[in-house]
């Protein structure tokens, strides 16, 4: 079984050939598609196409459900709430896509709103406990830090060995 654990095909790049993305990957071995969400919309739109797909797709199409760690600004506690429920839907395998990027808040180049080292750092401990209490895996969006989102996870078997849900995933890292 080949997985690909991160594509955005909620994404409106995506949207002018759709079908033929998911068909080039069925006939490169694919069998299961996981979409990440990045925000709550994104997350919902993600969940919203793999159920338009059911069926229908020579891959199966899985979610992820999450706040990215440069939109961890979003996570209040309302947030976290709906984020909740989205997870406890069918379909959704994990919580992603979380963790750390303290790549972007430094960039003086950016034209865009970016949480802050300790706004990701908050949401990624939120966010790993909404997974350990749903026994979802998560999957890890990690760049330009010292300290390693995975360490976050440690001490949490819930999530790094998820059990007591009918699909299971393995997690995941994004580098």
């Amino acid at each position: 079984m080949l997985v690909d654990t991160h594509v955005h095909l909620q994404h409106p790049r995506y949207a002018k050939d759709l079908s033929a993305v998911i068909l080039r990957a069925a006939v490169a071995g694919v069998t299961a598609v996981i979409i990440p969400g990045t925000t709550l919309d994104d997350s919902a739109a993600a969940l919203d196409l793999a159920r338009r797909l059911d069926g229908t797709s020579p891959c199966q199409i899985r979610v992820a459900v999450g706040i990215h760690p440069t939109e961890a600004y979003l996570l209040d506690a309302a947030a976290l709430d709906s984020l909740a429920a989205l997870a406890a839907s069918d379909g959704v395998v994990a919580i992603g896509e979380i963790g750390l990027d303290y790549y972007w808040p430094e960039r003086p180049d950016r034209s865009w709103r970016c949480a802050e080292p300790a706004t990701q750092r908050a949401a990624l401990e939120r966010q790993l406990a909404l997974a350990s209490s749903l026994k979802l895996p998560v999957v890890i969006h990690d760049r330009a830090i010292e300290t390693r989102s995975t360490s976050c996870a440690r001490g949490r078997p819930a999530i790094l060995r998820p059990e007591g849900r009918s699909t299971r995933m393995p997690p995941g890292l994004i580098c």
